[in-house]
């Protein structure tokens, strides 16, 4: 059965639509993606700093909590 200019013309339409669509919510998608890389690396450099920080309040040399007989006091 062939289709009539009508039927192309309605699914050029949908496709045109849908493609429009697609590149209008894309860079969306690019700008979710980058706040999620941006706040995972902010994430991680936060708690390794702050895992820094205790481990140095733990086992630093003048700590009081510090396990080396040599640093004692």
């Amino acid at each position: 059965m062939m289709k009539s200019c009508e039927d192309f013309f309605e699914e050029y339409k949908y496709c045109q639509d849908k493609i429009l669509v697609f590149f209008m919510t894309f860079p969306i998608y690019l700008l979710l993606l980058n706040v999620k890389l941006i706040w995972s690396f902010c994430m991680h450099t936060f708690f390794t700093s702050l895992y820094n920080e205790v481990s140095e309040i733990f086992n630093g040399k003048n700590s009081v909590f510090s396990f080396n007989p040599r640093c004692r006091k």
